[in-house]
């Protein structure tokens, strides 16, 4: 499909615009020199649907939850994991921007006052709730599943001073969506010696400088595709070929790597753009009008509030009711992370508002956007029963990952 130049303007303002945001992704702790500091262990949790594996690392520093979690290691009686959440990440425990207060954490047989949920829920669905900080959680996938032997595993003391870079979603700004073929933003500082935007396409591998290099969970490294480059920020492409799992991302200048994060891979994500290219507020998009004569027309979704200044949703006209001659109204988004979806996954778009419980909408086309690398599209039908709805937040639901909020207003 031949897209207007509008989109292709759009499309450059969502890669390219610089949004230099603050991360804690990178805690800053130092390294355990004996046992009486601490020790760690990493549990492996079933993913959402039980699709693969993730990890889930805690520091123990309480002696008799030490030598139960090396009891549980030697075959012994299974046990939960058990802590106080702190809403921060630390670098032992990446990709998650959450953790358990070490002095918390015990192992039971007996889940009392627990919140259960897989990792990534809590990552999407639950972090800033009023369940969080300070709630009583176990950790162990989808509700009390005890950790066996081969669940759970001592590791070496990390050295964090060598984690300096953070990594998140172009679209969403949230660590947790970072998926194969999508979008992503590294911050840190000296990342570049100076300030490069991609030109032409083929995305080059190297500006200036300066390159990335994504090592996947079988050690194989590939080179990413660079949008943007800058001393505290880098926009690129994930490569088509990294596989689910955890990865290490290096930022290299010349041959020397100048940072370095631990990361989560999805195969696929849930992660749309917005028109503030914030990750929040109206929706990154446009409207798409299908006429009963054939022709169809694109229309903004927003404005820029002179007052507000921000930009915010024009209303959405789904036209008057003409049986079969009625126009066809699509709401045309933009995101990243979901080209790569399977037949087994489960989506769900909702909208809502404060006064409703929601209303399910219908996907017609949900993949790859083919003239811009890296941007995804998601074509959905507006139908006649959300006239007169009003603001509205609409989300995606991918097997339990939960895509950032967006806004439009229907009239």
């Amino acid at each position: 499909m031949k897209y207007p130049k509008l989109i292709v303007l759009f499309y450059l303002f969502l890669v390219l615009t610089t949004i230099l945001i603050q991360s804690d992704a990178c805690a800053q702790q130092a390294p355990v020199e004996n046992e009486a500091d601490g020790v760690y262990f990493r549990v492996r949790v079933f993913t959402r649907k039980g699709q693969g594996f993730n990890y889930f690392a805690v520091k123990i520093t309480d002696p008799q939850a030490i030598a139960r979690a090396r009891d549980v290691m030697a075959g012994g009686k299974p046990a939960g994991i058990f802590g106080i959440v702190a809403n921060e990440s630390v670098c032992y425990n990446a990709p998650w921007s959450y953790s358990l207060v070490p002095e918390s954490v015990r192992l039971s047989e007996v889940a009392i006052d627990t919140l259960f949920a897989p990792v990534e829920v809590v990552e999407t669905d639950v972090l800033g709730t009023k369940m969080l900080p300070g709630y009583q959680s176990n950790w162990i996938g989808h509700g009390f599943i005890p950790a066996a032997q081969n669940q759970i595993e001592e590791i070496p003391a990390p050295d964090c001073s060598k984690v300096n870079l953070a990594t998140v979603s172009a679209a969403s700004y949230f660590r947790s969506h970072l998926a194969t073929g999508g979008i992503a933003a590294s911050f840190g500082t000296g990342l570049s010696l100076t300030t490069a935007s991609a030109t032409s396409l083929p995305l080059p591998q190297t500006l200036t400088t300066t390159s990335v290099r994504i090592r996947d969970k079988n050690g194989t490294d590939r080179l990413a595709s660079l949008f943007f480059v800058s001393p505290n920020q880098i926009n690129y492409l994930i490569p088509d070929e990294t596989p689910e799992g955890p990865v290490e991302i290096q930022v290299l200048n010349g041959s020397v790597m100048v940072a370095r994060g631990l990361e989560y891979v999805n195969q696929v994500g849930a992660s749309l753009f917005s028109g503030t290219a914030t990750g929040n507020g109206v929706a990154g998009g446009l409207i798409l009008r299908a006429r009963a004569n054939g022709t169809q027309s694109y229309e903004l979704l927003s404005r820029y509030d002179e007052v507000q200044k921000k930009a915010v949703p024009l209303p959405i006209d789904l036209g008057d009711d003409r049986g079969e001659l009625s126009d066809k109204v699509y709401l045309v988004l933009f995101g990243t992370g979901f080209r790569a979806i399977r037949p087994t996954d489960e989506i769900t778009w909702i909208a809502s508002n404060y006064t409703s419980a929601g209303a399910f909408l219908t996907a017609q086309y949900m993949g790859l956007q083919p003239d811009y690398p890296g941007l995804d599209q998601a074509n959905i039908l507006l139908t006649r029963d959300l006239k007169g709805a009003g603001d509205l937040n609409v989300n995606c639901n991918i097997n339990l990952l939960v895509s950032n909020i967006v806004q439009i207003n229907i009239k």
